[in-house]
């Protein structure tokens, strides 16, 4: 072995103190033992002795943390003006866009409004109302809070103005137009009325926004309707699931056309519960389960649908 002087040197005395090193065998106590009278009364018996009830399995665990998880992601709404955890400010904020930039197509010209175009802006200006009013109450950071109770006002007031398709209701349309334009741009909305709480019977008719109800659920149904699509669609499938749950709440406020009767608000419960599903799924990248719930909502339609048209 060629080894500098050195290294020869630091060689052999490592190698001598192993040689040298002594080895001293390791020694442990035996294992105690104990009569079973010793600790009886200090230990439980067995494990569900312990425990006490019925042992929880790994099913009934996770179902557990699902639900607390869910309550975290989707708090429980106590009132019926507590809408943030229904619905996020950003999904409101895109809506109004995605409508308004719709609304603009009906009213290119008098011919194209008067040849139906006035039948689809009635539908997005009543749209556009609701969303307002929910901006007007809603509990979280939004935009045109300031300005939205005087945008759903005039905005509900022209969806009853448009039904004509007349030159005149062209022309409201059109100042409508103009209106959203400035609301969006920042410059705000011109209203000399003074600003009310929402008047739902006011805002809104039930069937422009059971239109609006069909649009959004047949959306879902053709671009998220399993896992893989809704992993493709996620930021469109989770806004339209908030739409739906929103709607469900609305369409149960008093004012609105069936909000008296018990059944009508369980199956618009069960709609916006439905819905919330699919948000869950989306937040927890659970897209089976939240694709499970998209194929659900058919169900709640056509179950509300079977005895109300």
């Amino acid at each position: 072995m060629n080894l500098p002087v050195v290294g020869r040197w630091v060689w052999l005395g490592c190698l001598a103190l192993f040689v040298g090193s002594p080895v001293i065998a390791q020694r442990r106590a035996p294992v105690p033992t104990f009569a079973p009278e010793a600790i009886r009364g200090v230990f439980f018996d067995s494990v569900d002795a312990g425990l006490g009830g019925k042992r929880p399995t790994i099913e009934s665990l996770r179902d557990l943390v699902e639900s607390r998880r869910t309550d975290r992601e989707l708090p429980r709404q106590e009132t019926a003006d507590d809408l943030s955890g229904v619905i996020s400010g950003s999904t409101l904020e895109s809506e109004v866009k995605r409508v308004k930039l719709r609304y603009d197509t009906h009213v290119k010209s008098p011919g194209k409004f008067k040849g139906g175009g006035f039948q689809d802006a009635q539908v997005d200006l009543s749209i556009l109302a609701m969303l307002m009013a929910v901006i007007s109450d809603y509990d979280g950071e939004v935009r045109w809070k300031d300005d939205a109770a005087a945008a759903r006002d005039v905005l509900a007031k022209s969806a009853v103005g448009v039904r004509a398709g007349s030159t005149t209701a062209f022309k409201e349309a059109q100042a409508r137009q103009r209106d959203l334009q400035s609301l969006l741009s920042g410059s705000g909305i011109s209203s000399g009325r003074d600003p009310k709480p929402n008047d739902w019977s006011a805002i809104a008719q039930r069937t422009p926004l059971m239109r609006y109800f069909e649009e959004l659920v047949e959306r879902l149904e053709s671009d998220s309707y399993d896992a893989a699509a809704i992993a493709e669609n996620v930021d469109a499938t989770r806004r339209d699931a908030e739409l739906l749950a929103l709607l469900g709440r609305v369409i149960a406020n008093d004012g609105m056309e069936g909000a008296e009767d018990d059944e009508y608000c369980v199956y618009s419960a069960d709609m916006t519960a439905r819905a919330r599903k699919i948000v869950a799924g989306i937040v927890r990248d659970d897209f089976a389960a939240a694709g499970a719930a998209v194929n659900s909502l058919r169900e709640s339609c056509d179950n509300c649908h079977a005895d109300y048209r």
